[in-house]
């Protein structure tokens, strides 16, 4: 072999020795597929970073530059050979080496190229999975900024919600504070007005058992005089009898005169006492009732009941087609009260007139009347009522429809009358109580068509045994 071809040949060496050893392509690609791995283990564990993407994406760049610096550099050095091979500068003994480096060129150049290639296909597969990840990191934010903002709304909804149902919660506690404290208020007025009551109760026992006590002694006073006489007059009888015959025959008769007339006066007196004992514990005693008496304060309770059942919702009914539910209810209770005010007049008349003509006939004004008078004189008001009743019904409807009333609205009107006329010509009267607090007491009314702690209006009044007395009928209240 020639010098040439030798040096040739050491040329060919020292180019491949220069030339950058072949790198795998699979252990390439075995790399970047376990940094991949990576980079997506780290993605699904923790939020990427747009700077993390950017130091992955520039480190990518400058290994592919380097390799395909590199490449370049050898593919011009192994074309600069192949072109000194082709010119013929060489001598004829040097052709079968040169032909044969020249086919380890070609060789070389042609892997050489194959590694380019594979190496840009790797680079395209990187450049896409790095446009895959960073999609998938902006779908990833997107989703988490999503969540996070559903998470937030949720939160701020729930959070609003709570602070809602909190004040609602308090409302209703302020309000049922207020209530306790009202029901308070209230129980404290009515145990003051019930010890008042009970006071001037046990006060006005005490005054009429004092009375009762000295009537009491007066009458047993008397009635020892009258003792007394009797026993004198007795042995007066008793020292005749022993004396003449004669003078007996005289005497029995005027004795038993005055005997007969002794023992009809002790019997008057007992009467009269009765009659003061049984005056003194009746008169203005709701305690004490006639069970005979068919309008008894208990029989008018009930009448009273059964005059809302009845004649109140006939005329409700008529009423009903030319005006609202609620100013029905209005002039059906105008009406009954009315009608007890009407009476209260026209019963305290009644008994003035009674105890004016006592006192032209007695000479006594009505205060220097002894009570059992009194109460004579009222006990005759009631028994005279049943037969005012008409007159005075006649007189309230002519009064109260004015001529435009139905036949079921005057019914209501007479009952209403008749009712009321009996409440006012007891002893004491039986009372009606239409007046109203914002409370609802269910003790004293019935729920109309609605329940509810408050009243809206009132429909039916509430029957007092007497004024400041125990209830003897519930009256009716729409509640709100």
């Amino acid at each position: 072999m020639s010098s040439s071809a030798k040096t040739k040949k050491g040329n060919a060496k020292a180019v491949n020795s220069e030339m950058p050893k072949k790198k795998n392509p699979s252990a390439g690609k075995s790399a970047a597929q376990n940094k991949k791995t990576k980079d997506t283990t780290s993605t699904e564990s923790s939020e990427p970073s747009n700077e993390f993407m950017a130091e992955l994406e520039s480190e990518h760049l400058k290994i592919a530059r380097a390799e395909n610096d590199e490449l370049r550099t050898k593919i011009g050095k192994l074309e600069s050979e192949l072109k000194k091979a082709k010119t013929g500068n060489t001598k004829t003994d040097d052709k079968p080496e040169l032909v044969n480096n020249l086919g380890i060129h070609q060789l070389e150049l042609k892997n050489v190229k194959e590694q380019r290639d594979n190496f840009q296909k790797q680079l395209n597969d990187m450049t896409k999975e790095r446009d895959k990840l960073q999609t998938d990191v902006e779908l990833l934010q997107s989703t988490q900024n999503t969540q996070r903002k559903t998470r937030d709304s949720d939160q701020e909804s729930k959070i609003e919600n709570l602070s809602k149902e909190k004040d609602k919660l308090q409302k209703l506690l302020d309000d049922m504070t207020k209530e306790r404290d009202k029901l308070q208020t209230d129980v404290e007025l009515l145990q003051s007005t019930q010890n008042t009551q009970r006071k001037t109760r046990d006060s006005d026992q005490e005054s009429k058992i004092e009375n009762l006590s000295k009537e009491k002694d007066k009458l047993q006073k008397l009635l020892d005089d009258m003792t007394k006489e009797r026993d004198r007059f007795q042995k007066q009888l008793d020292g005749m009898t022993k004396e003449s015959p004669g003078q007996k025959k005289d005497g029995d008769s005027s004795s038993a005169k005055k005997i007969s007339r002794l023992e009809e006066e002790v019997e008057g007196l007992r009467n009269r006492l009765s009659k003061i004992a049984g005056a003194q514990l009746t008169d203005n005693n709701p305690a004490i009732a006639d069970l005979s008496d068919p309008n008894r304060p208990l029989s008018l309770g009930e009448k009273f009941s059964e005059l809302y059942d009845n004649e109140w919702t006939d005329a409700m009914e008529e009423l009903s087609d030319s005006s609202d539910e609620r100013e029905v209810i209005r002039q059906l209770l105008e009406i009954v009260v009315d009608s007890y005010q009407f009476c209260c007049k026209r019963s305290n008349e009644f008994m003035d007139r009674i105890n004016g003509t006592m006192e032209k006939f007695s000479g006594n004004s009505v205060s220097e009347m002894p009570k059992e008078i009194l109460k004579t004189n009222k006990d005759f008001r009631k028994s005279l009522a049943v037969h005012c009743v008409y007159h005075l019904q006649e007189e309230f409807t002519k009064l109260k429809s004015r001529g435009n009333a139905g036949k079921k609205t005057k019914a209501y009107m007479k009952k209403c009358v008749q009712v009321c006329w009996f409440m006012t010509v007891q002893d004491p009267k039986v009372v009606i109580n239409h007046n109203v607090t914002d409370h609802f007491d269910e003790d004293r009314f019935k729920a109309y068509t609605k329940k509810g702690k408050q009243v809206d209006y009132l429909v039916w009044p509430a029957l007092h045994l007497h004024e400041g007395g125990p209830m003897i009928g519930k009256g009716v209240a729409q509640g709100k």
